[in-house]
């Protein structure tokens, strides 16, 4: 079992910028068997976010990947995805997607994380994961 040891991993999250210590500060990590990766949502009670994480999941990530995840999850936050997709009545699995990969490519090509170095990524949302090289040609 490995908790968060939370400053700890709050300080290594500025590595890449000191907006993911900031927002991770705003909640608490909550484990949960309810979802299979990770999430965030409000928690009306504590007034904070509460950072869904499934510990299993979570525990076989090396700490790089860790770190990505939690940025991933705080891009979420900031961008303002749940509520962008509520107020728009988006579909929620395609907003997801679309929300995903602007995060997953925001933090390899902005962030510094480098995608070669996070091995659970390679099912995730990128450009070239979710659209085909002939569906991103066609649109040159």
């Amino acid at each position: 079992m490995n908790r968060f040891p939370h400053l700890e991993f709050l300080d290594k999250l500025t590595q890449y910028h000191r907006l993911f210590y900031g927002v991770f500060e705003l909640g608490e990590p909550v484990y949960t068997e309810k979802i299979e990766t990770a999430a965030v949502s409000f928690n009306n009670e504590t007034g904070k976010v509460d950072f869904l994480l499934n510990e299993s999941f979570f525990n076989s990530l090396s700490e790089k990947e860790r770190l990505f995840l939690v940025c991933h999850e705080a891009l979420h936050v900031v961008f303002a995805h749940i509520e962008r997709t509520k107020t728009f009545k988006l579909n929620p699995e395609y907003a997801n997607i679309a929300q995903d990969i602007v995060i997953n490519e925001l933090l390899i090509n902005e962030f510094g994380f480098i995608r070669e170095e996070l091995p659970f990524t390679k099912n995730a949302c990128f450009v070239d994961t979710v659209f085909t090289k002939a569906e991103l040609n066609s649109k040159k």
